[in-house]
């Protein structure tokens, strides 16, 4: 038998398909299933046997019928919501970045950020006098963004922003149902309660309740609530072909791990606040006296450079991945070095029990991605090179 491939259906920009459309379209996929009939056949059938593969799949929890639709949404709200939704590993987004563009903040956040951006700037390119050279990073000169990815660490992790998602009809419903789980049965800490504003708000939108269907939830397979907020103790940490670990990151470095969506990551905020100090700072000491002063007087809004702990599971090879990407001199500094911490510590503990896998891993310490990717670097203008890449304080 020869393959053939068409399109029955797309996203279209302008578009805006109904529930209706979509619970039709979960009928008639259902036909894949169940019937003998082609896909012609299926689409013309009488819309009697459509609506009844519809009550049928609802009901008994056949609701992969129901991800082939999908919305592209313009979603603007707090950053944790993005985050939310980020870490439902569905991996259509593009979001407001605040690494590469001024943030709107609040009275009290906006002169500590306009304050630090100074400082930034200032300390850059007094460490690394010939950054900008003929360089320019979305319109601007590479100090200039490199600041503002330190000082957006001031910023609350409820900043409004925006971003581009597509997700599928079902998992947006899957997300509605958790985020009512978590409203009804999280605990009433300070962030809990903001993270449950957030959530409400998002729930109540006009949109998304016009897409809401009660019985397209996840609890018909066991499902429960958003499991990216920890509230339980984490694992034990674990290492092999499959690992778990334990760390440290703040919440804009939780932004950017856990992009990697092939991997898995749980967050929980400590008992009592901690702060990433940016390391073009960490030599003056009066510097981080001040910063330390300065973040802590906005921790009630939870800055992005708050730490929380993290708990990351699972493949081997997935880490590798994420490698690729973030040991790079163009990566954020953050996660650069907490992937780098990463690496050598599956390394040294998976090369007792398992001598392949430590030798998957073992070229990720020889420096930057360009300096064990056999594909070279795909960058054109990376100030730090293969020498720098890592060893780097911005």
């Amino acid at each position: 038998m020869g393959v053939s491939v068409r399109v029955i259906g797309s996203t279209q920009i302008g578009h805006n398909l109904s529930k209706e459309e979509v619970l039709n379209m979960g009928g008639h996929l259902a036909g894949y299933c169940s019937s003998e009939n082609t896909i012609d056949e299926i689409l013309d059938e009488d819309p009697k046997i459509t609506a009844i593969k519809r009550k049928i799949t609802l009901e008994n929890g056949h609701h992969s019928v129901y991800g082939h639709a999908h919305y592209l949404l313009d979603i603007q709200g707090p950053k944790f919501l993005m985050m939310l939704l980020n870490a439902r590993r569905v991996m259509n987004t593009s979001e407001k970045s605040a690494r590469y563009t001024k943030m709107v903040l609040s009275e009290d956040e906006q002169p500590l950020y306009d304050k630090w951006l100074g400082i930034f700037e200032g300390k850059i390119l007094k460490e690394y006098p010939d950054i900008d050279g003929a360089e320019v990073v979305h319109g601007s000169r590479k100090s200039i963004k490199l600041a503002q990815e330190n000082a957006r660490y001031l910023t609350s992790v409820f900043t409004p922003t925006q971003m581009g998602h597509t997700l599928s009809f079902r998992e947006l419903n899957s997300a509605i149902y958790e985020f009512k789980q978590f409203i009804d049965n999280a605990e009433a800490t300070p962030f809990n309660t903001q993270v449950k504003d957030t959530m409400q708000e998002f729930i109540d939108d006009p949109t998304v309740q016009e897409l809401y269907v009660p019985k397209l939830n996840p609890s018909v397979k066991g499902g429960e609530g958003v499991e990216f907020i920890q509230e339980d103790e984490f694992p034990r940490e674990q290492f092999g072909s499959v690992y778990s670990v334990n760390y440290d990151l703040s919440f804009a470095g939780v932004a950017q791990t856990h992009r990697h969506r092939s991997l898995d990551y749980r967050i929980k905020l400590p008992k009592y606040p901690k702060f990433f100090i940016p390391p073009i700072i960490r030599e003056d000491s009066e510097l981080v006296s001040e910063w330390l002063k300065d973040i802590q007087s906005v921790a009630s809004h939870f800055p992005q450079g708050m730490l929380v702990e993290v708990n990351e599971r699972g493949r081997i090879e997935a880490f590798r991945m994420k490698a690729y990407e973030r040991l790079c001199g163009c990566a954020q500094l953050e996660i650069m070095q907490n992937t780098a911490d990463l690496a050598e510590k599956l390394l040294r503990n998976i090369e007792p029990l398992d001598p392949k896998i430590s030798d998957k891993l073992k070229p990720l310490l020889n420096g930057p991605r360009c300096t064990f990717s056999d594909d070279g670097c795909p960058g054109d203008n990376c100030y730090f090179g293969p020498k720098n890449g890592v060893d780097r304080k911005i």
